[in-house]
């Protein structure tokens, strides 16, 4: 009886095997599906640590080669790889530390390179080349050539600490300053550059900046020595000599720049502005602002961006497209043509043996806020009459084919006083011949004053006469 049960218990058992592996495959199969979910999560993190364990850093970019090339007034941009990927921002922190100072101002004064800083404890710069002793004085400008001309480190945060004792403070005012400038791909985190995990920086952020601090006199004068004296009689060399090397090359000007040694965790930066000599009767100089990083030795960096400011020198040309009075488009307004013309010189970069006028793609007029193309045939509703010449009208904004715009101010060439062309017509031949019509004028005033004396003239005698006839006859009657 008892194996009777058993077998029973058994064949039971085993008619129940196909779902007991299903309820064990369902639960494997959703135990597989959370630990794929678990590792995406983590897979983005797990990358992170593995470079932070490769390099040391938590997120250094790879030894990636970034550069730009920009013309300062124009903006337009000649040259540029990889510009928006962060990069290393220890160079840009004494940069913009220098561009706060020179900026900052309490109860409406600025200060000046020729205050004084007094360090409130010793330091010395990391490269051991810059000493600063508590309770010694420095002045500001002194303080900014060592900071920007040797990278100074040590002076960055004297500098910082006299505008607030709170570093955190000064780098809310760099960040500011940043987002002011519209660097996106910034962040700041102390004045001296000094490592840190999340400060952040780019290529095109960099250009943003440097640009807008050739705009301040005092950091624009030290970015273009070669070398000053500062305290003790020690003379400090610019660390970015290529721009001066440039210059004899070039036979330029103006020239400056920054410059940062690479190392093993991070590339190298140069950043350099320099003023090329004008190629043609129309051009002017252009005006570079050049940004490069990589991960190659200094003498490598240094021979690419040469290469960048000589295939820009031999590439492009900056030129005059509008010259101001210049005849640029034309409306039909009150049955007139109106003429369209620019109220100042309007000089944009172009390639080599490009005529000026080709490189423009499209071109659109603003009048009262209205934008037109300048294949519209629509009137703007702002052009009415009365127009006078040299009326400011709107301005024209023109699209290049390298992506870039430029705004350029417009004004009427010619008066239309009216609706009626004729009449218009014959305003304005007064104004063409004014001086004539005021001759014409005043000879008509003239002969208009002869014949009004005369007519008085003849009435008054013929009064007399009548006087006297009435006169002679009450006598006569006497």
């Amino acid at each position: 009886m008892s194996e009777t049960n058993a077998i029973k218990t058994f064949q039971e058992k085993r008619g129940n095997f196909p779902a007991l592996l299903r309820h064990i495959a369902a639960r494997a199969l959703a135990a597989a599906l959370v630990i794929l979910m678990l590792l995406n999560c983590i897979a983005p993190f797990r990358m992170r640590s593995v470079n932070a364990a490769a390099t040391g850093e938590d997120e250094v970019p790879e030894n990636f080669l970034s550069y730009i090339v920009l013309e300062q007034d124009s903006g337009q941009i000649l040259y540029t790889q990889n510009a928006s990927l962060t990069s290393d921002a220890s160079l840009l922190s004494k940069l913009m530390c220098a561009v706060v100072v020179m900026e900052y101002s309490e109860e409406g004064r600025k200060i000046l390179v020729t205050d004084s800083v007094t360090p409130k404890e010793n330091s010395i710069s990391r490269d051991g080349k810059f000493r600063l002793y508590a309770g010694a004085s420095y002045t500001v400008g002194n303080l900014l050539r060592a900071l920007l001309l040797g990278g100074a480190d040590n002076c960055a945060r004297a500098l910082a600490a006299s505008v607030n004792p709170n570093t955190e403070y000064f780098v809310t005012m760099m960040n500011q300053t940043a987002a002011k400038l519209q660097m996106k791909d910034t962040y700041f985190t102390s004045p001296d550059g000094a490592y840190s995990t999340i400060s952040r920086t780019s290529v095109n952020d960099f250009a943003l900046l440097y640009e807008y601090a050739l705009k301040i006199p005092t950091v624009r004068n030290i970015i273009q020595s070669e070398f000053s004296h500062i305290w003790d009689n020690t003379a400090v060399f610019n660390l970015c000599a290529l721009p001066f090397a440039l210059k004899n090359t070039y036979g330029t000007s103006t020239s400056g720049g920054l410059f940062q040694s690479g190392s093993d965790s991070f590339p190298g930066t140069i950043a350099m502005n320099i003023t090329l000599p004008q190629t043609g009767a129309n051009d002017v100089p252009m005006k570079l602002v050049v940004v490069v990083r990589d991960s190659v030795t200094d003498e490598e960096l240094t021979t690419l961006t040469r290469s960048l400011v000589s295939d820009s020198s031999m590439e492009f040309h900056k030129t005059r497209v509008y010259k101001a009075g210049e005849k640029i488009a034309d409306y039909n307004v009150g049955n007139e043509t109106l003429d369209l013309i620019s109220s100042a010189d309007l000089f944009m970069v172009v390639p080599a043996d490009t005529v000026p006028s080709a490189y423009i793609q499209s071109i659109t007029y603003s009048f009262n806020d209205d934008e037109y193309s300048a294949s519209s045939a629509a009137v703007p509703a702002a052009l009415k009459p009365p127009i006078t010449e040299n009326q400011e009208l709107g301005s024209a904004v023109l699209l290049l084919r390298d992506g870039s715009t430029h705004t350029v101010r417009i004004a009427a060439g010619n008066t239309i006083q009216t609706d009626n062309p004729r009449f218009n017509s014959f305003l304005n031949l007064v104004e063409e011949y004014r001086a004539l019509f005021i001759i014409i004028g005043i000879l008509l005033a003239i002969e208009l004053y002869i014949i009004g004396a005369v007519l008085i003239s003849k009435i008054r005698t013929s009064l007399e006469k009548k006087r006297s006839g009435r006169l002679k006859t009450e006598a006569q009657n006497n």
